[in-house]
This record gives C-alpha cells, structure tokens and sequence, in this order.
C-alpha cells in the first residue's frame, strides 16, 4: 500500500505526521485479523508513504490496507477476495 499527497484532486491532502498502515481481513463483514503497522513518528507524504503486510494465506472476504495518523483513521483501500 502507498500513499502520495496529490494536491488539488480533492480527497486526502497534505502530508500525514505519526503514520502508520495497517491491513485488515474481514469474513462476511466481521474482522478476524489485523496486522499492525509499524508506526513512524514522522510527516510524510511529499515522498510515498509505504506499507506492506506480510505473505499469508487469508480466508474469502475483504484485505484492506488503512492509513492511519496521529491515531486517527484516515482512509482504506479494500479489495474483495474471491474463488
């Protein structure tokens, strides 16, 4: 997962401070894992702002990578996961 400030586009602006990316997996909606990102006591932004989880297998259902800073959730970006 990467994010990139991209002025004037609307959505999310500016740089992030205290940042980190987490990944979620839900099953019919309910969460049954998370891993946690690391947190970075930096601003970032400007330059990509990077997180990756690590290989696993994962049940049918959603993945989604949620930026979070200065302990507030920012935004997601989800992907379904199907046969």
């Amino acid at each position: 997962a990467a994010y990139t400030v991209s002025p004037g586009l609307g959505g999310l602006k500016g740089q992030v401070c205290n940042w980190q990316i987490d990944f979620s997996y839900k099953e019919n909606g309910k969460e049954y894992m998370r891993e946690r990102g690391k947190g970075i006591p930096e601003c970032g932004g400007v330059k990509p702002i990077v997180g990756q989880a690590k290989p696993k297998t994962v049940r049918f259902g959603q993945a989604c990578a949620e930026l979070w800073a200065n302990g507030k959730f920012k935004a997601a970006q989800c992907h379904n996961i199907t046969r």
